[in-house]
């Protein structure tokens, strides 16, 4: 049954908050808009709705770019206009920060970047057609996709080369991720791994592994502000590069004016900020549980003469 709503804060997910006979999380609305939205389902302290006509629409909506918007589970703010989505996701930090943290606090201006074909690494599913794509909303189904309007357009050939062809039975899932090379990472089970090497190498990818199989090391590498920063398929890296290039400027300036004796680096990847702010500090202590970003630190650290960093494989907790 539909019902007339006002949309009101954004929420964590894409969701935007509404109150009519209860808590409502209405999925396709913006902050001020007054929407037709149907109840899809009903838990015991809030419910989901979906958008299902726009009234009163915000003079931030916009047409998606994407054809498969909505039904694909990869996006959430294709409606909104960049400096609506920029505006939201501002809203969503302040209310965590609030209602979790308990902190007030002033927030810098927000880094703007490019809002399409920004990030370098993505984790396709795989359909029973060997397709690439992404799971539906709240469902295991694969929606598969021609172009994907965020990942870069090196990412998008290979989409796009993989899709000509397909990939063998039992493969379920692909990350592929670029830089000096494109490499990937292949999930699945009962695959010929000849067959899937085959068409990953003729779609373009240079360096493959297999998860759970052992094998030779396998990285691509980006410039990370005259640095080289090299990484594991598999491994977490910031995937909007250009962005976290600029943020780590900005980090690795403060550092060099504080000109601190000694800093720690919680959370520390393959070196993201450890690598940089080296050269402003006497050491840096990096703390990493993940055993492949660890690998990709030590890794880093030789190829940029880094010693100075003393890496802990260990949760920080």
């Amino acid at each position: 049954m539909s019902q007339i709503l006002e949309a009101s804060l954004p929420l964590y997910g894409g969701y935007v908050l509404s109150r009519a006979d209860g808590v409502v999380f209405l999925k396709g609305a913006i902050p001020g808009e007054k929407v037709e939205a149907e109840i899809t389902e009903k838990k015991r302290d809030y419910s989901l709705a979906l958008v299902r006509e726009v009234h009163e629409p915000s003079p931030h909506r916009v047409e998606p770019r994407c054809p498969a918007f909505g039904l694909c589970g990869g996006c959430h703010y294709q409606h909104v206009s960049y400096a609506g989505q920029l505006q939201m996701k501002e809203a969503v930090l302040r209310d965590l920060l609030k209602r979790i943290g308990k902190i007030e606090t002033p927030i810098d201006a927000t880094i703007e970047s490019a809002p399409w074909h920004y990030r370098k690494r993505v984790r396709f599913k795989v359909s029973r057609a060997g397709k690439l794509g992404f799971y539906r909303p709240l469902s295991h189904d694969v929606v598969e996709v021609e172009h994907c309007y965020l990942i870069d357009r090196s990412l998008n050939l290979i989409l796009e080369r993989i899709n000509s062809t397909g990939l063998p039975e039992g493969v379920k899932e692909l990350l592929i991720q670029s830089g000096d090379l494109v490499v990937a990472r292949v999930y699945g089970e009962k695959y010929v791994r000849s067959e899937v090497e085959k068409v990953l190498a003729g779609s373009g990818i240079t360096g493959v592994l297999f998860d759970h199989e052992g094998g030779e090391e396998v990285r691509s590498c980006l410039d990370l502000n005259g640095k080289y920063y090299c990484v594991t398929p598999g491994a977490f890296f910031q995937s909007n590069w250009e962005l976290n290039r600029r943020v780590v400027s900005m980090i690795s300036n403060d550092i060099s004016n504080i000109a601190p004796g000694k800093v720690v680096d919680f959370y520390a990847g393959g070196g993201n900020f450890s690598i940089p702010i080296s050269e402003a500090t006497r050491e840096v202590v990096a703390v990493e549980q993940s055993e492949l970003s660890y690998g990709d630190a030590i890794y880093n650290m030789e190829i940029n003469g880094i010693d100075n960093v003393k890496y802990i494989q260990s949760p920080v907790e």
